[in-house]
């Protein structure tokens, strides 16, 4: 934990074909439940752009699990699955677009 009053330096992770990423920092996140989701997803991070999908488990965070989607990635990229997809979210969908499968070609996921 650094002083108070400090600004924490970003974190930069060297991507594919050596691209530059400087990883978000909390301390611009106003909202309580981003705050949560953040310190969460660091913790996962465990020194890597991003957690393994073996490192995130839902249960771990039940207060703000009405609020998240989670999305399986299939051929290569190319097209997703809805593998959770919270309360709130599909109350403001209007339906549940869980275990749906779609492709970067179709824009009307979630109403979109």
């Amino acid at each position: 934990m650094q002083p108070q009053g400090e600004v924490a330096k970003p974190q930069v992770w060297e991507g594919p074909g050596g691209t530059q990423f400087e990883l978000a920092s909390s301390t611009n996140l106003a909202a309580p439940a981003l705050k949560t989701l953040f310190a969460y997803w660091a913790a996962k991070c465990a020194g890597r752009f991003a957690p393994a999908r073996a490192d995130i488990n839902p249960k771990d965070i039940p207060a703000i699990l009405p609020n998240i989607h989670m999305h399986d990635v299939l051929d290569g990229g190319r097209a997703f699955r809805v593998r959770l997809l919270g309360t709130q979210i599909v109350a403001a969908a209007g339906e549940d677009q869980t275990k749906r499968t779609f492709t970067e070609a179709e824009d009307d996921l979630l109403g979109a």
